[in-house]
């Protein structure tokens, strides 16, 4: 007889196995949409057994803090969006003692990247992890120390900068990119002049000049570049990607406006941005108490939904906003010491083994 809730009669015959491998193709939103067609499929989803075979969506930040006072220690916590937290050790207990204390630097689709400090005679390194399945490697040193503070021909340069890259569904490999910077002007907007770049497929740092004639930017705790036309932008702009597409956060700071405009990239022949939500930043945070400094900072996109982050510094909470229902959610208050930087690290589980562990 036919489970009540299932799909049809010739999916209710197919074999669990064979459920499974139609299943782990999906991606993240419509295998979550799958738990509701059946009790059995529910079961399937949520079974640890599989878990490493399917697709998993946002489940929190992790939140990288360093306090303004240098004798304050740097710290991290994780904050679960979900009513189940993930099943994946938040607290890098299975780094060595020896690490020291870490700062985490990026996170991407399941991996982080940290910096870990070097003892005695050692330089700083650094070290790719996945909490999911407590590996650990860590890289060869670059030719430029990480964390370097340096002056060369009379500008000075720092190498404090470094992403990942990792995409599991294009390949096992993962890649590091240290970035040596120039000083600029404008505050958390840094000119990238070189990158040393490290592939996990061959073990070895190459470097390469950047060879960009204009500026090309970064913004601090948002691992995506571009070119900057445009002097607005650069303090203006959060980027990211969601749902396959590449979107930006514009804030029109000048009266009356004062709105947050989200643009999506089309991907049409022009590759034009096109407005798809704008709204109100007093109907989000409420009047806005000074102009500087900014009250807010744009945290992440969520990689399978129309929900923009937002972490609101006067009352130190982390929010969600829902663009389809135009609801400002609170999911917690960040805490730590005050005054702090935070960095936001958006943090999706990947339960596969991809690492060599030198363990």
């Amino acid at each position: 007889m036919m489970e009540k809730g299932s799909p049809n009669q010739a999916a209710a015959g197919l074999p669990d196995d064979l459920i499974v491998e139609i299943l782990a193709r999906l991606p993240a939103g419509p295998l979550c949409r799958c738990k509701c067609v059946s009790q059995s499929w529910r079961a399937l989803i949520s079974d640890p057994a599989h878990r490493a075979r399917f697709a998993h969506t946002l489940s929190g930040f992790f939140v990288f803090s360093r306090p303004h006072s240098a004798s304050a220690p740097s710290s991290w916590s994780f904050i679960a969006i979900q009513q189940s937290p993930p099943l994946v050790d938040t607290a890098l207990s299975f780094l060595p003692p020896s690490h020291g204390e870490i700062d985490i630097l990026d996170s991407r689709n399941g991996l982080l990247l940290l910096r870990c400090p070097g003892e005695g005679d050692r330089h700083p390194c650094y070290v790719v992890c996945n909490p999911a399945t407590a590996e650990w490697v860590a890289l060869p040193q670059p030719s430029q120390t990480p964390g370097q503070q340096c002056d060369r021909d009379g500008r000075g340069l720092k190498t404090t900068s470094a992403a990942l890259g990792f995409n599991p569904a294009v390949s096992s490999c993962f890649y590091v990119f240290q970035l040596m910077e120039e000083k600029w002007v404008y505050n958390n907007v840094n000119v990238i002049r070189a990158v040393e770049i490290y592939s996990s497929e061959t073990g070895a740092w190459i470097s390469r000049l950047s060879g960009w004639k204009d500026r090309l930017v970064f913004f601090a705790g948002n691992k995506t570049y571009f070119k900057v036309q445009d002097r607005a932008y650069i303090t203006c702009v959060f980027v990211g990607h969601s749902q396959g597409r590449l979107r930006y956060v514009h804030e029109d700071d000048e009266q009356p406006g004062d709105s947050l405009s989200i643009c999506v990239l089309e991907g049409n022949v022009n590759e034009e941005f096109t407005v798809k939500h704008s709204v109100r930043k007093m109907d989000l945070f409420g009047p806005r108490k000074s102009r500087w400094p900014k009250e807010h900072q744009t945290v992440a996109f969520h990689p399978d939904g129309n929900l923009i982050f937002l972490y609101h510094r006067p009352s130190d909470r982390l929010m969600c906003y829902d663009m389809n229902r135009r609801e400002m959610h609170v999911i917690c208050d960040v805490g730590g010491v005050k005054p702090c930087q935070h960095l936001f690290l958006p943090y999706v589980p990947y339960y596969s083994r991809v690492l060599v562990s030198p363990n």
